[in-house]
């Protein structure tokens, strides 16, 4: 199975400069036609494979994204498309950190169950939106599956 990937960057609604972009690294399952070369980063996605369902990887504070590659890759070679993310922010008083998009306020006991707490996740969608209807993955994407 050959996998590719490509990147996005996207702004986070209500977050603040400088830390209001997130980028994005989809992992997709790939296939090489004749006259492909396999070193090709933009090959074309395994339509045969598709609808793709789609894994958001959450990786942890101080976690960049590289250290789970394998495991996306690992996922992607199974037939999903894999969203990784770095998002470089302060969620902590004093501390700018790599987070994986919590919003440390909505877990406190009066404010848990009342919003979102993955503040990444309505960026990451909308994304996913946009990939759906153009680029290398247009039309292959099983949105349906995504939401929760």
């Amino acid at each position: 199975m050959v996998v590719r990937a490509f990147f996005r960057a996207a702004k986070v609604e209500n977050a603040a400069p400088p830390y209001d972009t997130i980028h994005l690294k989809i992992f997709y399952p790939a296939t090489t036609e004749e006259g492909d070369r396999p070193s090709s980063m933009s090959l074309p996605a395994d339509r045969d494979r598709s609808p793709f369902k789609i894994v958001i990887f959450f990786n942890g504070f101080n976690c960049s994204n590289e250290v789970y590659q394998w495991l996306a890759v690992k996922l992607a070679e199974q037939g999903l498309v894999v969203v990784t993310f770095d998002w470089v922010t302060k969620d902590f008083p004093n501390m700018v950190s790599l987070t994986p998009g919590v919003n440390i306020e909505m877990l406190k006991p009066d404010n848990y169950g009342t919003g979102i707490t993955a503040s990444a996740l309505p960026t990451i969608f909308a994304v996913l939106d946009n990939l759906q209807q153009e680029g290398i993955l247009a039309g292959l994407l099983d949105l349906e599956r995504s939401r929760f």
